[in-house]
């Protein structure tokens, strides 16, 4: 009835309406990072349902059409189950899509108390390494970034995806002092 088509097409405008506020925010992220170079700080914004449906996807300036269910991924449950107004920091992951490592942040969605959903964006990890490669250290030195488990994330010659763990002995007394003084 008259009701029923009413509340469809009002559901249907507020989607649009939340779809380019999305996309409005996609745009407007972005920073300067050395040289003057702007760089866009988040890769991707999603909306999911509660039952872990990606509703909005917006990739690298993208709407996605696909409606991947995320419900088992760590990062998901541990957002839908947090307080109103907490977010979520997984830290950084390996490519969900693309090629390169993000840091992904999640928020639960609430309306009257109620979990209807998780707010979830992407930053750009490489922004992180391009505010930091602009950086020497002594005549030569340079700058690193690992995970609390001693995996390099952001370095001149490795990344996340080479999975090079340097608390290995084969670092010597790099992995020593990373294990000892760093990761402790």
């Amino acid at each position: 009835g008259y009701w029923a088509d009413l509340s469809k097409s009002a559901a249907a405008f507020s989607r649009k309406q939340l779809l380019q506020e999305i996309q409005s925010l996609y745009r407007s992220t972005t920073i300067a990072a050395g040289n003057d170079r702007s760089v866009r700080m988040l890769d991707r914004i999603r909306y999911i349902g509660a039952d872990g449906t990606t509703e909005i996807d917006i990739y690298q300036g993208q709407t996605r059409s696909n409606e991947t269910n995320v419900a088992s991924k760590a990062w998901f449950q541990k957002a839908s189950n947090m307080p109103e107004g907490e977010i979520y920091n997984a830290g950084v992951i390996r490519p969900e899509l693309g090629q390169k490592a993000d840091m992904l942040f999640a928020a639960p969605v609430y309306v009257a108390g109620e979990v209807k959903g998780v707010a979830a964006v992407n930053m750009n990890w490489s922004l992180a390494w391009k505010l930091l490669d602009q950086y020497t250290f002594g005549e030569t030195g340079y700058a690193y970034i690992t995970s609390s488990k001693g995996l390099l994330i952001s370095h001149p010659k490795y990344s996340l995806t080479d999975r090079v763990d340097i608390t290995a002995s084969k670092y010597g007394k790099l992995a020593d002092i990373t294990t000892a003084q760093m990761l402790a």
